[in-house]
Order: structure tokens, then C-alpha cells, then sequence
């Protein structure tokens, strides 16, 4: 039976006059049923033959290497970008640890000191409490006693020296303690100390520079966040210029992308190539930046002799080749994720 047939038999099968006839399916008919293509969206690489890994990661590499010839001017403002902020990481990671053996030697010089003027005529008894509640006040990491005598020996010794004659017959010198304070007492509590010490018995006079110690300690300070803030800002700077030369890379991907997208490829897979395109220029950063390192050191070595960068490096097992192609890997594994997030995130908004 033909279908025209089949449909005026079931002409009395509607509900009213108004309606027309109803026409089953033609696969409720005896017909077979011809499927109208494949369903838009539907993942090719689950439903359709399995691809191998090695398939999919030749194919993004491809794709990786077509968007970077569609694109080489923004390629290498990306990498000439990169390879300032990784020379200057990378001039970090090398000073680093000379200046923690810098920062080492100058901690002496953050301990402050103060000197107290014992006054003169004061007994045995009540110098030995003097220094104990010196001792006990805040912030005051050790005390030393210098008696008089030994404070005049010094002075005559110095003056010997000096070719100045040191014949003094009465020792008009006073005992003094020498006040150390913590590596991290700041100013303001070095002088909260000094104050309540000077109204003490037995106190002559307290003599500490608070001027120079606070120079001192905000020039530290100023010093270790403007070394933060320059490595904070070359890894920023490094990561936008990663990121925007993706976002611009997918851009002019967008058709092949919606292409993709129509046969079933995942995300994943689409934005797998921005991750190799991501390693890759930071590999290249990496590896430039070492070379910018190397000339700017022949130019600076006759200016500092006796001063090895890679000393420290010398020093471990592994030694410097070991260490930078460790810094090597980090670099381009951290390009890699870069580039899958920001690649993703593309190709998420690209729908």
C-alpha cells in the first residue's frame, strides 16, 4: 500500500472536521526510516571511531603551527614582551642568593644599640639591678657592662695610637651597659624602651641615634618591596602578554573553531593547541632571556671581580646546567597552563 493510499484511509480517524487527516510516521507504516544526519554538536571522538592521543596531539600541534603563521606579527610582540619579563625574572632568580648573603651581613646592622650612662658613684648593688631590669625590659635582646676602668684602658690604648699622651690620673669615665635590641625591634619601640629605662634610678643619660636606625631600616624595607614589586611585575607582565597574544590567536581562529564545534571536537581538544603555542613561547622567552643575561654579564664582569652569579649553583649536586634546565621545564609548563586556561576561556565566549 502507497503511502497517499495509507493517509485517505485514515482520514476518519480525526477528531473533527476542522482537522486534517493524520498520517502516522512512515516507520509506523512499514517503511523503513531514513535518518536525517547526524545531530548537530554530537562528539565525533566518543560516538565516531576512536582517535588515538597521538592523533589528536598532531592534529593541535598542526593547528598550533598554521595559527602561528597566520599570526607572526603578534607572536613576536608576545615573545619580545616575554623575554623582558623573563630576563628580569631570570636576573632575580640569579641575585637571589647573593643578596640573601648580602641581607645576611647587614642583619648586624639592624641590631640596634643604645648606651646608658650609669652615674657616677653608683654601688656594685645597684649596677648589677640596673642591669637586671635593663635586662628585663622590652625588646632588649642582651646587655653588656663596660666598667670604667676597662672604658679607660680602651681610650688610653687608642690614644697610644693616635701619638696623643693618656696620662689621666682620675678616671672621670662612668660605667655604661651597652643595650642590644632585637634584629626586629622597630623605632618607636627602641625609644618607648629608652624612655621608660631613663627614669630609672642610678641613670645618668641614654644615648641612642634613632635617625640612622630608621634610615637604615626603611631602606631595607624599601629595598626587599621594590625587589618584590619588580619580579611581581615582570611574572604579571609575562603572563598578559602569554594571554593576549592567545585571545588574539583564537580570534582569528573563530571559523575554524565554530567548525570544529559543528562535528563534535570538545573544548579540550579545540584549545589544546594554544597550550603548546603557550609552551613554546615561553621556551623561546626562557632561552633568549639567558642570552640577554650572558651579554649583560661580559659587560658588568670586569666591573665586579671575584664575583660569581653562579656560585651559588656551583654549589649544588646538580650544578647550574641541571638548575636552568629545571627553570627551562618550569617556564614551559607554566606557558603551557597559560595558554590552556586562556585558550578555553576563548573558546568558551567563541560559542
Amino acid at each position: 500500500m502507497s503511502r497517499r493510499a495509507g493517509c485517505r484511509r485514515m482520514r476518519h480517524e480525526s477528531t473533527g472536521p476542522s482537522q486534517g487527516p493524520i498520517c502516522k510516521p512512515a516507520a509506523a507504516q512499514g517503511e523503513p526510516d531514513v535518518p536525517a544526519g547526524p545531530p548537530q554538536g554530537r562528539n565525533l571522538e566518543r560516538e565516531g571511531p576512536p582517535v588515538s592521543a597521538v592523533a589528536l596531539r598532531g592534529f593541535a600541534l598542526r593547528r598550533a603551527w598554521r595559527g602561528a603563521a597566520r599570526q607572526p606579527g603578534v607572536l613576536l610582540v608576545a615573545l619580545l614582551l616575554a623575554t623582558v619579563a623573563t630576563t628580569v625574572l631570570l636576573a632575580a632568580l640569579v641575585a637571589a642568593p647573593l643578596l640573601w648573603r648580602a641581607w645576611q651581613q647587614v642583619q648586624p646592622l639592624r641590631t640596634a644599640e643604645a648606651t646608658l650612662f650609669v652615674a657616677p658613684g653608683t654601688a656594685s648593688a645597684d649596677l648589677k639591678a640596673l642591669t637586671a631590669r635593663a635586662q628585663a625590659a622590652p625588646r632588649i635582646a642582651a646587655v653588656e657592662w663596660v666598667p670604667r676602668d676597662q672604658a679607660l684602658a680602651a681610650l688610653a690604648a687608642r690614644a697610644s695610637r693616635s701619638g696623643v699622651p693618656a696620662e689621666v690620673k682620675n678616671n672621670p669615665l662612668p660605667d655604661v651597659l651597652i643595650l642590644q635590641f632585637d634584629a626586629g625591634a622597630t623605632t618607636g619601640e627602641i625609644e618607648a624602651t629608652l624612655v621608660a629605662l631613663r627614669k630609672l634610678p642610678r641613670v645618668d643619660l641614654v644615648h641612642f641615634d634613632a635617625r640612622w636606625h630608621q634610615r637604615l631600616t626603611s631602606g631595607l624595607r624599601a629595598g626587599t618591596a621594590l625587589g618584590a614589586a619588580a619580579a611581581a611585575v615582570a611574572a604579571l607582565t609575562l603572563a598578559l602578554a602569554l594571554v593576549a597574544a592567545i585571545r588574539l590567536l583564537t580570534a582569528a581562529d573563530l571559523p575554524e573553531v565554530r567548525l570544529l564545534r559543528l562535528v563534535g571536537a570538545t573544548d579540550a581538544t579545540i584549545a589544546r593547541p594554544y597550550a603548546y603555542t603557550g609552551a613554546a613561547l615561553l621556551l623561546a622567552a626562557g632561552l633568549l632571556g639567558s642570552g640577554a643575561l650572558w651579554v649583560l654579564w661580559q659587560v658588568l664582569a670586569p666591573a665586579l671581580p671575584g664575583l660569581d652569579p653562579l656560585e651559588p649553583a656551583r654549589a649544588l649536586p646538580a650544578g647550574p646546567g641541571l638548575l636552568w634546565a629545571a627553570v627551562l621545564a618550569v617556564l614551559g609548563l607554566g606557558g603551557a597552563i597559560i595558554g590552556r586556561l586562556a585558550g578555553a576561556s576563548a573558546v568558551r565566549k567563541a560559542k
